[in-house]
C-alpha cells in the first residue's frame, strides 16, 4: 500500500478530522483512511451498479459499512450476481412483516 503525505489542510478541517475520529476511536490516520475507502467505494457505486470481485476484496470494509445503507452486488467471473445486505434488511425481508 502506498503512503501519502497531505499537506496545508486547514486548521479547521484538521480539527474536524481529529474530532470525527476521537468519536469513532480511530487515529487521523485511520480515519482519513476509512473516509477515503468510502468515498470510493460510493462512487464506484453511483457510477456501476454491479461490482466485481477483486473490487469488492480490495475495499471490503468500506462496501461492508456501504451494505449497511443499501444493497451491494457483486459479480463473479462467471458473470453470476450476489447480492451483499445488511442483517437487519435480512430480517426485514425475511420475517412474515416483510413478505
Amino acid at each position: 500500500m502506498l503512503d501519502r503525505v497531505i499537506i496545508d489542510i486547514p486548521a479547521s478541517v484538521f480539527s474536524a478530522l481529529k474530532s470525527r475520529a476521537a468519536d469513532k476511536g480511530l487515529t487521523v490516520e485511520a480515519c482519513v483512511k476509512r473516509l477515503i475507502c468510502d468515498t470510493v467505494a460510493v462512487d464506484n457505486m453511483i457510477v456501476v451498479k454491479d461490482i466485481t470481485i477483486t473490487q469488492f476484496q480490495g475495499n471490503i470494509d468500506a462496501y461492508f459499512r456501504l451494505a449497511e445503507r443499501q444493497p451491494i452486488f457483486i459479480v463473479n467471473e462467471f458473470g453470476e450476481r450476489f447480492v451483499l445486505i445488511s442483517t437487519g434488511e435480512f430480517y426485514r425481508l425475511t420475517t412474515s412483516g416483510g413478505r
